[in-house]
């Protein structure tokens, strides 16, 4: 009988071990994810810059070129003096979405073709405007898009830029 008393406590005793070693690689696996995504979006992300070439002067601006810094964008910085801009490249032509998730200043936002003329324009794009259309809004109204130039609010007037014109830049 004192077998039969002893097996269930070992079997017992050999489970707990199992339990408690399976809750460590689940935490160690929750820490190493979490250590990944913070270091993947926590990161300052590092920008190449070129210049934009219009018909009344020149922007430099920093190329989001890959898909965190393109999500990121121009989200949470404080302003965006006049004669900088940001240029998303994409590998294919497509619909290419913008939207204004942690923007604080308005901008103009330009869309561009293969051939880096401007196919679309939304001037004066607020984030007041995206949050009364509400937070999943996105625009996106050429499907040939390949570029698309973001610049602070008024400077493609000051520029001259409207659709149809070619810009200029060096990737």
């Amino acid at each position: 009988m004192s077998k039969g008393m002893e097996l269930p406590q070992l079997n017992l005793y050999l489970s707990i071990p199992k339990i408690g070693f399976m809750r460590q690689i689940a935490w160690k696996t929750i820490a190493l994810f979490l250590v990944i995504i913070h270091s993947a979006y926590g990161a300052e992300l590092t920008y190449q810059t070129t210049r934009i070439i219009a018909p009344k002067g020149e922007v430099l601006a920093e190329i989001a070129d890959t898909k965190m810094k393109q999500t990121k964008g121009l989200g949470d910085r404080k302003d965006l003096p006049q004669g900088q801009g940001m240029l998303f490249v994409y590998t294919v032509p497509h619909y290419h979405p913008v939207w204004m998730k942690g923007m604080n200043f308005a901008i103009d936002v330009l869309w561009l073709n293969a051939d880096k003329r401007v196919t679309y324009i939304v001037p004066n794009f607020s984030p007041k405007t995206y949050h009364k259309k509400g937070a999943t809004s996105r625009y996106s109204p050429k499907p040939d898009t390949l570029y698309v130039v973001e610049l602070p609010a008024g400077d493609a007037t000051r520029l001259g830029i409207s659709v149809g014109t070619k810009l200029s830049f060096e990737l």
